[in-house]
């Protein structure tokens, strides 16, 4: 293979495909420098600028496996509602030995979340402050202001949109998905809770009437997260209707009434 080779595309996952076109290689076996990721604009989401990349050498297939193992399927929309279960002590391991080859450094991603976050924070509320963290190659951050409806929203979803704005800005210079998340004053754990108290409630009063039972729009993390919760109880089963990030979760007594055709399961 030639050295510093350049390919350039409209996006980076283009001009990657068309240096693998190109030079007969897996995207396993290709390593190569970033020279552009593309253009920035509102957020660093927008832009007409191209990616451009130089690949420099080939690697091995096996000398990514290990990085491909942890990090497949990690993005949201392609989750099952299965959990899988990782070794944590050896998920840390294996990406300690791969941090080299998958370059990506989390105190960099960590102070640029920050940085970002507070922008669009003070541009919400006058008085915040952010305690950041990494934990199990995830990053975390906590917000404490005067005003934290004003970020959580109806139903977190203002909350949501902030930390997914995050998330993109964080994974759009690398080649493998970054996990953070956001939190205000403990938002999440609480509306956790609330959230397994109104699905179990509505298992037993679904069981009891032998009608189905709706907990009304929520998120598709917290419907997978009910989907596995409801799953250990054999009276229930839960079906996902309706269209966009938003659905009813539908819980089912498993002898009732039978579930609507176009009822999704997730």
């Amino acid at each position: 293979m030639k050295s510093h080779l350049e390919f350039e595309a409209k996006n980076m996952e283009r001009a990657i495909e068309k240096a693998c076109i190109e030079l007969g290689v897996s995207k396993k076996e290709l390593k190569y420098d970033v020279i552009s990721y593309g253009s920035s604009g509102i957020f660093g989401i927008v832009g007409a600028k191209n990616a451009k990349i130089c690949v420099k050498k080939k690697i091995t297939a096996d000398s990514n496996s290990i990085v491909d193992e942890i990090f497949n399927d990690q993005k949201s929309g392609d989750r099952t509602d299965e959990a899988e279960t990782i070794d944590n002590d050896k998920l840390s391991e294996q990406i300690v030995e791969t941090l080299e080859e998958i370059d990506i450094d989390y105190d960099l991603l960590l102070k640029t979340g920050t940085e970002t976050l507070e922008k669009i924070v003070f541009l919400i509320t006058d008085e915040a402050k952010i305690n950041s963290s990494i934990k199990d190659n995830s990053l975390f951050f906590d917000i404490t202001c005067s005003a934290p409806s004003s970020l959580i929203g109806r139903k977190g979803r203002t909350l949501e949109a902030i930390d997914y704005l995050i998330e993109k800005i964080l994974n759009k210079k690398q080649k493998n998905r970054i996990h953070s998340q956001i939190d205000v004053e403990g938002y999440l754990e609480k509306r956790k809770e609330k959230l397994i108290s109104s699905a179990l409630h509505l298992a037993e009063k679904a069981k009891r009437l032998k009608k189905p039972m709706s907990m009304g729009e929520i998120s598709f993390n917290d419907r997978r997260y009910l989907h596995i919760l409801l799953k250990k109880d054999n009276g229930v089963k839960t079906r996902s209707v309706g269209n966009g990030h938003y659905k009813k979760l539908i819980i089912f007594p498993q002898n009732g009434i039978e579930e609507k055709k176009d009822a999704e399961n997730e």
